[in-house]
């Protein structure tokens, strides 16, 4: 006699899906963090238990975890972050809120894009507004400490002042605009160096490299992608001709990307 067993491949969590729901996963493993745009679940992957669910947002625009995994941060519309301790509860330390007149639908005001410092002691944050928003024009550099905001740098995000921003490392950040790439202080928020690129940046990552770009030449209508210096951004190399540079795995063991509809997962130069 032959007895048919079913069971599910790997253990899941009981978590609905939606239209729009994202993922956030903290730096160790430990906790999922499921955005449905009105509420934030966090998980326990090593229980697989729900711990938490966050309530009473508008409409969420980004969801991290701290470095550390001991905190998470929350953006929302009309322009608000919010800190939470994991590990207190997810007691509120702090919350920013920068001014919105209030006279428009509340997706009009815009909310924001998350990255934090490598230590974890500084977010920067940028107008993450898409379709008919018009987001919010400063970009900040806040501390995570008190939520207190270092500097600001007016028409830096919005429409039509979209920039391309990363952490380089904990004292400086790289900033893509037009046919700019810049170099900017942590602390001070202070130019350091500028170099001018032959066309108009789409893209920009960095890693254990340097500075990946993407822009346009030949009248915008040739991609290239080069790699820069960290330091002085001289350029390194030639990066090939995908649209995107590909997603490095944390340890730098796989990397990914798309190519002819197809995602690639490589190690090295080898199609995995």
């Amino acid at each position: 006699a032959c007895v048919l067993a079913q069971t599910d491949p790997t253990p899941q969590l009981k978590e609905k899906g939606g239209y729009e729901t994202y993922l956030a996963i903290s730096p160790d493993g430990r906790y999922v963090a499921v955005d449905h745009s009105r509420t934030v679940s966090v998980w326990n992957v090593d229980a697989r238990k729900l711990i938490h669910t966050m309530k009473g947002f508008e409409r969420v625009s980004s969801v991290r975890f701290t470095p550390d995994s001991k905190s998470i941060v929350v953006a929302d519309y009309p322009r608000w972050i919010g800190y939470f301790d994991l590990t207190n509860g997810f007691q509120k330390r702090w919350e920013f809120k920068a001014p919105w007149s209030g006279d428009k639908d509340v997706q009009n005001a815009g909310s924001y894009g998350l990255q934090f410092s490598p230590d974890g002691s500084k977010i920067l944050a940028a107008d993450s507004s898409h379709g008919a928003q018009a987001g919010d024009p400063d970009v900040r550099m806040i501390s995570t400490k008190d939520g207190k905001v270092l500097h600001s740098h007016p028409k830096w995000g919005g429409r039509p002042y979209r920039s391309e921003l990363a952490f380089v490392d904990d004292s400086v950040f790289v900033r893509g605009r037009d046919d700019k790439l810049q170099l900017y202080s942590v602390a001070t928020g202070e130019k350091l160096k500028e170099v001018r690129l032959e066309g108009k940046i789409h893209f920009l990552r960095v890693d254990d490299e340097g500075i990946a770009c993407q822009y346009y030449i030949n009248g915008s209508s040739k991609p290239v992608r080069r790699l820069y210096s960290k330091t002085d951004l001289h350029l390194i190399k030639e990066l090939g001709d995908s649209r995107r540079p590909p997603t490095i795995h944390p340890k730098g063991e796989l990397s990914w990307s798309g190519k002819n509809n197809r995602t690639q997962i490589l190690r090295g130069e080898k199609v995995i």
